[in-house]
């Protein structure tokens, strides 16, 4: 079975990012810091640790468009460790990285096909995410609800569903926040709050769904699954098995796999064929957290970085404290 491994450009990427960084602050940024030692402002050193941390994320961003390119777009464990073993020390200011494949969750977008403007339901990501909530020890009933209200949600009309509800519910007299119903994609996993089916639903279950915004397609990175994803991931097993899923998930090797065809001749056990389809060696979105420290203050910020057809964009920054 052959691997894919980190190349000798990968490996001069990883010593380009950390000149790039110390050397792109030190010219752009280096009077700021310097006034930032001397002054005990507060909205000084916000500002100086807002422009740290646009510099190095968007270093961060050409750094993984290099990585993409010289690894055939695959993401893996090895260019995360490359990135989170970074401690860049610059006049007194420490920064430290840490990044996450967001794409390994069911994104509740990929319930749906986008087709000539139009949205329609996707049958085949509908039964996965059945499989899913009942491996979540979600009733049926409930599991009925859920989707009819995520369709009523998103549809353009206003004839609710079964289970579902339209804008009569939402804007009814019981509800003390009135609002109407999006007739769009989800932009964030918030607004599945707004569906009474969710309100019941524990934070386990929560930590398995996601929204992507720019995207229906559902895709789940084999090459960078962690522990936390083992009943995701039993999903794409033929028998339910969590323990032989999270017993797999640590044998998955840090470089990776080429193919999923080269993952499913490792694993050597049976597969739901219809679920495989959503497995992938690439990914949707990463989330790069930027921990920007000194003696004094600390700063943390959370990127979110987009990637579609193979091109890597910084969709949003949020700072935390």
């Amino acid at each position: 079975m052959k691997m894919f491994s980190s190349s000798k450009g990968v490996a001069l990427l990883s010593a380009l990012l950390i000149i790039l960084i110390l050397s792109l602050v030190a010219s752009n940024i280096s009077g700021l810091l310097l006034s930032d030692a001397n002054n005990e402002s507060i909205v000084e050193k916000s500002s100086s640790h807002q422009i740290i941390q646009n510099t190095s994320t968007k270093i961060l961003q050409d750094y993984i468009q290099e990585s993409l390119a010289s690894n055939k777009n695959k993401i893996n464990k090895d260019m995360f460790k490359n990135i989170q073993s970074y401690q860049i020390s610059f006049q007194g200011y420490q920064l430290d990285f840490k990044i996450n494949d967001k794409s390994n969750c069911f994104n509740i977008n990929a319930l749906f096909i986008e087709r000539n403007g139009n949205l329609i339901n996707n049958p085949a990501t509908a039964q996965f995410f059945k499989r899913l909530l009942t491996a979540l020890e979600v009733q049926d009933f409930q599991i009925d609800a859920i989707l009819d209200q995520i369709y009523d949600w998103v549809d353009k009309d206003n004839i609710p569903r079964q289970n579902g509800y339209e804008n009569y519910y939402y804007s009814g007299p019981a509800i003390n926040i009135k609002r109407f119903t999006s007739k769009r994609l989800f932009f964030h996993i918030s607004e599945l709050k707004n569906l009474p089916s969710f309100k019941s639903l524990n934070t386990d279950i929560m930590s398995s769904l996601c929204v992507i915004p720019w995207t229906t397609d559902l895709i789940i990175n084999i090459n960078t699954l962690s522990k936390s994803d083992k009943k995701l991931f039993a999903n794409f097993l033929l028998k339910f098995d969590e323990e032989l899923s999270e017993t797999i998930i640590n044998k998955i090797p840090d470089e990776g796999f080429e193919s999923i065809n080269a993952f499913i001749a490792f694993a050597d056990i049976d597969f739901d064929n219809d679920s495989l389809k959503f497995l992938s060696t690439k990914s949707h979105a990463l989330e790069v957290s930027t921990l920007i420290s000194s003696n004094i203050s600390t700063s943390k910020f959370i990127s979110l970085i987009k990637i579609k057809n193979s091109k890597i964009n910084i969709l949003d920054v949020n700072k935390l404290y």
